[in-house]
């Protein structure tokens, strides 16, 4: 399928060389292997060849749709949840319910320990069929900013809410292959040169900090014609 191929060659977000940045990428990898999936990460390399969409990726739409569109995010990021609340409706209302869209969304947790701990938990709900559930869940949730945003606590608790076993949802937490996919996201996102959230990519075209529905309609729709 033609999306499908173009979906392989991906442009590379612009290049910022901020050393903060720089150094909370540094910061959030040993957070990340603080987690475990040591084997994972010093026994992989990023392919740039490979598709946006691997298999740990989280979809929604027609795997038939011609049109890919791959959000990196971070559950602690406020334009990502403005992304989830307001464009992601509209997104699936036009395009993702009709077949157009195939939407995924990978893990890219920039902003520190608590963001890879809200990523894991979206990862044990996935495993229970609740990742979007999960997934909405995390963005909403608006408390805490600066302080402790994602408690272990009230991850449990969401968890918990989404109708997860509690013996379940620890036994995923405590299991140190729960992060492989947030690895993979981090891995690959910093290969393609993301620094800022959420990046969007169109059938494999970055789509340059869009966050505007009408912006991000326009290129699926032109894509849709390709």
């Amino acid at each position: 399928m033609q999306a499908q191929a173009q979906a392989n060659y991906y442009t590379r977000a612009p290049q910022h060389s901020s050393p903060v940045l720089v150094l909370g990428l540094f910061v959030i990898v040993l957070a990340a292997l603080a987690f475990g999936g040591w084997n994972y990460l010093l026994n992989s390399r990023p392919d740039i060849s490979d598709p946006l969409i691997p298999d740990s990726s989280h979809v929604t739409g027609s795997d038939n749709a011609p049109v890919r569109v791959v959000v990196f995010g971070d559950y602690q990021c406020d334009t990502c949840s403005n992304f989830a609340e307001e464009i992601m409706p509209q997104l699936r209302d036009e395009f993702i319910d009709s077949g157009v869209v195939l939407l995924a969304y990978r893990h890219y947790p920039l902003l520190g320990e608590q963001s890879v701990r809200a990523a894991l938990a979206s990862e044990c709900a996935a495993q229970q069929g609740k990742f979007w559930e999960m997934h909405e869940l995390l963005f909403s949730w608006k408390a805490g900013v600066g302080i402790e945003r994602f408690p272990k606590e009230l991850l449990e608790q969401f968890a918990f809410g989404t109708r997860i076993g509690p013996a379940e949802y620890r036994s995923c937490m405590a299991n140190p292959d729960t992060i492989i996919p947030v690895e993979q996201g981090l891995r690959d996102g910093f290969s393609l040169g993301v620094r800022e959230l959420p990046a969007i990519y169109v059938n494999g075209t970055y789509a340059n900090g869009v966050v505007d529905y009408t912006r991000l309609r326009s290129m699926i729709l032109v894509a849709a014609t390709e």
